[in-house]
Formats: structure tokens, sequence, C-alpha cells
């Protein structure tokens, strides 16, 4: 039952992800976001892999504030939201809501 709420999370998210970023600014500023978030070295050492999404705001200084985010790990969850309230954004024009969906895999080389 649990997996079903969270599928259905991410579903929701998804959805929302692509309506907010479908504009050229929303898909830029989620490449420079997820550029600042990278696969974190705790989790490597473990091979954890999971998704986070996140839908957080753009405050007019810059700062992000984590409003919701579903993850299908804690540690995870608590990673992007430690990262993402630590980025502060220039470009004015990135202020307000955002969704960004991140994928963290091992990849065994």
């Amino acid at each position: 039952m649990k997996q079903f709420i969270l599928i259905g999370l991410f579903l929701s998210l998804s959805v929302l992800s692509m309506a907010n970023s479908s504009s050229g600014e929303g898909k830029e500023l989620n490449k420079e976001i997820k550029k600042k978030v990278n696969y974190p070295e705790f989790a490597k050492a473990t091979k954890l892999h999971g998704m986070v999404m996140v839908h957080f705001v753009v405050n007019s200084d810059g700062s992000i504030d984590v409003k919701e985010i579903n993850a299908s790990d804690s540690t995870l969850a608590e990673y992007v939201q430690m990262q993402l309230e630590s980025i502060r954004l220039d470009d004015l024009a990135s202020q307000g809501d955002h969704y960004v969906k991140f994928s963290f895999r091992f990849l065994d080389v």
C-alpha cells in the first residue's frame, strides 16, 4: 500500500514538473539545479539508488525553500533538501514555484 501511495505522489509531481518546466526558463533552472546536486558520496559507498521529487520556491533574495519532498529513500531526501536550501540563485526570473525530479543510480563500472 505504501508503495502505491509513493508511486502516486511521484506521478503527481511528474505531471506538475512537466507543466512547470515546459518553458525554456524552467528547463534551464532544472538543469542548473541538477548540476549543483550531485550523486552523494555516502550513496556511492553503499550503492544506494533512488528518486527524489521536490517542489520548491525560489524567493526574491534567491534562496530556496523546499515545500514538498517525496523520495524512495529518506536519506536521499534529506541530502537533496540540504543541498537545495544551500543554493542561492541570482536570476530574478527564477522566482516562484518549481518542481524537480532527481534520479540517483549507482553504475558499477
